[in-house]
């Protein structure tokens, strides 16, 4: 394998390389793993160490890698959303597609938020090459709104929509200081329940809820609403949780 360094123009850092077979196609987004060069991922801090985007395949055994500046051409799709590149849009390395960028910023604890690229049209756009920040326990947040039964996921808040019951596990994963919100609106005007696998539990100030999965945290009517808000801190990785604030009336199972 041979590359060296050649500034084409005035819009763009080109890097030319040699590798067989490479099977990359232009907008590939890819990293060096110290053999070859391999699609990047943000799954984790090693895999999302970029280097540049494909920006022109020559043949099966050579293409051109661009650090920084304007790609045109580009033959590979986002992801979430898929389909063509949305013009002002800031996408992401992909956590979850090898070589792929993704407008919806990952936000599972261990993955990589990594911004490197605004589309100008739906196949151009400004590639920077960039480095990543680690999601750590905590550091990132995400509200989503609801209306059907799931389990909950670490540092993200609910909205509830819907007007029916809801029933909410818990995660089996869950560090120290890990956090969940569900908070209800207007049109949700049904009971919140929040269940409990085996050996879970949720303190409220001094008492406890069933430990396991008879237990749980459920919102309940006051004055004949059935409103409110609450916010649950992991307090034992995987099994114990803290009611930390709240409003209207969860009653322990």
């Amino acid at each position: 394998m041979a590359w060296s360094a050649t500034l084409f123009n005035t819009n763009a850092l080109y890097q030319g390389v040699n590798q067989l077979a490479h099977g990359f196609i232009v907008g590939d987004i890819v990293r060096y793993d110290g053999v070859a060069f391999v699609l990047a991922q943000a799954d984790n801090e090693p895999n999302a160490e970029i280097v540049g985007m494909v920006s022109n395949v020559q043949d099966a055994n050579s293409f051109y890698l661009t650090q920084v500046g304007y790609i045109f051409n580009i033959a590979s799709a986002p992801v979430n959303p898929g389909g063509a590149y949305i013009p002002g849009s800031l996408y992401y390395l992909s956590e979850t597609n090898p070589g792929a960028l993704t407008a919806t910023k990952p936000t599972t604890v261990g993955q990589v938020e990594l911004p490197c690229f605004i589309a100008y049209t739906a196949t151009t756009g400004f590639f920077f090459a960039n480095v990543g920040t680690l999601i750590d326990s905590g550091s990132v947040f995400q509200w989503n709104a609801i209306n059907s039964d799931q389990t909950l996921l670490v540092n993200n808040g609910y909205i509830v929509e819907a007007a029916a019951p809801l029933s909410l596990d818990l995660p089996s994963t869950a560090a120290i200081g890990d956090t969940i919100k569900v908070a209800s609106t207007a049109t949700s005007i049904d009971s919140v329940l929040i269940t409990q696998a085996a050996n879970q539990y949720i303190l409220l100030a001094e008492d406890s809820t069933t430990v396991g999965i008879t237990g749980g945290l459920e919102l309940i009517a006051t004055n004949g609403i059935i409103r409110g808000s609450c916010e649950l801190v992991c307090i034992e990785q995987n099994l114990g949780w803290r009611f930390m604030n709240g409003t209207g009336t969860w009653d322990l199972i």
